[in-house]
């Protein structure tokens, strides 16, 4: 399989996944819990995770705050850009390094605020980001994470 294939590929499940997002959210029958939120944090593992790690490369070494996203929410010992966060929450989906206030198991409290965190490779037990982002704002990121990987040749 050559490079524009895997391009290709994951371009289709980046346009997927956010089809069946949107479908979800219009086909919900009315006084039905949703459980949107949970679809979301699942369909993040793909939408972070599919493209390569060479296009996290490509995203902006700008601001986070360029994205709309105050650089206050993050804290991180090197440069809050597009592309250092974007890094760390994808390390930390991939790791298991995230929960949420959802309260017990069995709890129907919708999901308001997600923690992640990201440790230093050599060292594990050494965070070196944390996050705390209410759903709204993860959501937000990880669209403009889609759309770039989306608009990458």
């Amino acid at each position: 399989m050559c490079k524009d294939d895997i391009t290709k590929d994951s371009r289709l499940f980046i346009q997927r996944t956010l089809q069946a997002l949107e479908q979800y959210e219009k086909n919900l029958p009315p006084n039905e819990q949703s459980y949107d939120r949970t679809l979301f944090i699942n369909a993040c593992v793909g939408l972070l995770m599919v493209p390569r790690a060479d296009f996290y490369e490509k995203l902006p070494s700008k601001s986070i705050e360029n994205w709309d996203i105050a650089a206050d929410k993050f804290q991180m010992d090197e440069r809050k850009t597009i592309r250092n966060v974007v890094r760390h929450l994808r390390n930390a989906i991939a790791h298991n390094r995230f929960n949420f206030d959802s309260g017990d198991e069995h709890s129907s409290v919708v999901l308001d605020n997600i923690t992640f965190t990201d440790a230093a490779k050599k060292v594990e037990e050494v965070e070196n980001f944390r996050t705390t982002l209410d759903f709204e704002t993860f959501k937000t990121l990880v669209e403009k994470v889609a759309q770039a990987a989306l608009q990458d040749k």
